[in-house]
């Protein structure tokens, strides 16, 4: 969360400087940051993360960059030599695309696996982030809340969806 990527502790609006503030002490065990307040906090940069990064905007965002980040990620899916892959959601076909599209040989186990930058060594997931987050907690409710705070990312993973979908199907026993 300190990291120049999460947009927090480098902004200056006094409720991301907050948040900012509250995940510390989630992080360092003071107060629990629950789900329903990490989602309503207002100027959350989580919001549209995800069209963001995918469309090449980085640190930070502004307000009318929006529907462009939307419409170059939703592209950039889709360009020639671009493998989507969502592993926790459509682990199967997200195996057999690392399979077919990159040559990778992995199994499920060593999705929840990283490497270090520079190491040669893979190191296991931390015992308490599970491979595949449990999602139970989230009801219909809370999901229609996350995708209505989150237009852009919801309808780019709509998308991303479908590509790994069909282009799984395309595979040999798809």
């Amino acid at each position: 969360m300190q990291q120049t990527q999460w947009d927090y502790s480098h902004r200056t609006s006094k409720n991301v400087s907050a948040l900012f503030r509250r995940m510390r002490q989630h992080v360092f065990g003071e107060a629990p940051l629950g789900l329903l307040e990490w989602l309503r906090w207002p100027e959350n940069p989580a919001h549209e993360r995800q069209a963001h990064y995918v469309s090449g905007y980085r640190y930070g965002r502004s307000a009318n960059v929006s529907r462009v980040s939307l419409d170059g990620a939703a592209a950039r899916l889709c360009d020639a030599g671009v493998v989507v892959l969502l592993s926790a959601d459509l682990p199967d076909a997200s195996l057999a695309l690392a399979r077919a599209e990159l040559g990778w040989e992995v199994t499920a186990d060593e999705w929840a696996k990283h490497r270090a930058p520079g190491s040669i060594h893979f190191d296991a997931a931390p015992k308490h982030l599970a491979a595949f987050p449990e999602r139970e907690a989230v009801d219909d409710d809370l999901r229609a809340e996350i995708r209505e705070r989150n237009p852009r990312d919801a309808a780019l993973y709509d998308r991303a969806r479908r590509i790994v979908e069909s282009r799984a199907a395309m595979l040999p026993g798809g």
